[in-house]
């Protein structure tokens, strides 16, 4: 009615779980969809059944009807939606870091899925800029300040 949902309903149980969530019954037991390999091949007919039903409530409300009864379903959003959503700033999968060189905004990233107990990626540093960190990666190679400054008059670095 007011947004998009993603449902799934791969198993027999599954579907005839969805069909009754929706008030429409007739279609477990319509031949067209009665199997997985029907509803796959009857897809397009099936989901315009599907949407009329689901245009008399809201994203929210068939949201939490399909979770209660333990269907996979979720919303879809937007990608401005995803990037400031709850969850993920409070998973920190959107990380602010200090502006890149001749920018004032923050660079934007994606954080890592995981947690640790400790360590994890480092906040205060944005990626580096191309060849900025050459000479220092040189030194710690062996290469002395006249070599490291001889790859820079050839273009090297």
């Amino acid at each position: 009615k007011d947004s998009y949902i993603q449902i799934s309903f791969y198993s027999d149980a599954h579907y005839e779980k969805m069909c009754e969530l929706i008030s429409r019954p007739d279609l477990v037991e319509d031949d067209r969809f009665n199997s997985v390999a029907g509803r796959q091949k009857n897809a397009a007919t099936l989901s315009a059944e599907i949407s009329q039903a689901f245009a008399v409530k809201d994203t929210q409300a068939w949201l939490d009807l399909f979770l209660n009864a333990k269907l996979p379903a979720g919303m879809v959003r937007d990608v401005e939606e995803v990037v400031n959503h709850p969850q993920l700033k409070h998973r920190d999968l959107i990380m602010e870091l200090p502006s890149q060189k001749g920018s004032e905004k923050p660079f934007r990233t994606l954080g890592t899925g995981f947690k640790a107990n400790e360590g994890g990626p480092s906040k205060i540093r944005r990626p580096p800029e191309l060849g900025e960190h050459s000479h220092e990666i040189l030194a710690e190679l062996g290469f002395d300040k006249n070599e490291i400054a001889d790859l820079v008059d050839k273009g090297v670095i």
